[in-house]
């Protein structure tokens, strides 16, 4: 709860006709195709992501980087729901839910406010402050269209102090690999490394959707440990990580002659990216994502790759 004033912590919050918690609002029911939905994240690549899977649901989508700019947008919009981070710089969530339960906007909306915490008093203030949905980050495109739809319909989802349920559990050994593939159930198998938990379960989910085998490393170190016993088709592989990062760990994966054939897309949000691209590409990446991405480039590059000789 670091960041929230401290009239947050000492003030009980005011209902209102704009913000009841609990309360299902006349009007409040909206099509997809005419809701308008704000997305406040400040992580670039998750937000990036979350509106992309909005706006191909046939939602309007603003978003924001950080709490003060998602006020800033809140009023000026109108949106009909918000998806608010709780953790952020600048302006956290719980904050944001504290400047609107003190000056409401004149358009009645609808919040979902996620955390990646657990901690039950910050779900009990959330709700407290208005929050008509209170969950953990959605680590699943369809969960949270799932949540989307059912909040835009009155649904009141506070109660929810437990992580989404996993990910379906996936086959773990290469036999199993080769069966899916030759099934043709399987379009490919994919290493992804990222260090950034939600953005690594996001986007192995959104991959998993389209058909494609995932296994999972947080650091370039297990990326090349991986590597050499999963022999994957493609690794998708962050730069900024941990222990060791992508560009060193892509440069060891190329020495190294037994793993030195594997295909490797690179990604980051680094500021200079032209030089990262090319860095990148002289190491042996075969392709090089701006960060954020839409899904439909990152699916793009994935079977430009597998098509790659």
């Amino acid at each position: 709860m670091s960041g929230a004033p401290d009239t947050l912590r000492n003030t009980p919050p005011r209902p209102n006709a704009h913000f009841a918690p609990g309360r299902k609002r006349r009007g409040m029911s909206t099509q997809p195709s005419k809701a308008r939905v704000l997305v406040v994240e400040d992580d670039d690549l998750l937000r990036g992501i979350m509106c992309d899977f909005l706006r191909h649901d046939g939602y309007s989508v603003e978003s924001a980087e950080n709490g003060a700019r998602g006020l800033e947008l809140i009023r000026q919009s109108h949106p009909d729901l918000i998806l608010l981070n709780c953790m952020m710089p600048v302006m956290d969530g719980l904050s944001v839910l504290f400047q609107l339960q003190s000056q409401p906007p004149e358009k009645p909306f609808r919040v979902i406010f996620y955390t990646s915490y657990e901690k039950k008093d910050i779900f009990q203030t959330a709700k407290d402050l208005g929050a008509h949905a209170v969950i953990q980050t959605p680590r699943n495109p369809q969960q949270l269209l799932t949540v989307v739809k059912k909040v835009l319909a009155g649904v009141e989802m506070i109660d929810v102090p437990a992580p989404f349920p996993p990910a379906p559990t996936v086959p773990a050994t290469l036999p199993e690999f080769e069966r899916m593939f030759s099934a043709g159930v399987c379009k490919g198998r994919i290493l992804l490394v990222e260090d950034v938990t939600d953005i690594r379960d996001i986007i192995a989910n959104c991959l998993r959707q389209q058909g494609y085998f995932v296994r999972e490393a947080g650091d370039g170190v297990e990326c090349l440990k991986l590597a050499k016993t999963m022999r994957p088709d493609v690794i998708l592989l962050n730069y900024l990580m941990p222990k060791m990062d992508g560009l060193a760990a892509l440069r060891q994966l190329k020495m190294n002659p037994v793993i030195s054939y594997l295909k490797v897309i690179t990604y980051s949000a680094v500021t200079d990216f032209s030089g990262f691209q090319a860095a990148s590409l002289e190491a042996g990446a075969v392709d090089c994502l701006q960060s954020p991405f839409e899904l439909r480039a990152l699916l793009k590059a994935m079977e430009k790759a597998l098509r790659y000789h």
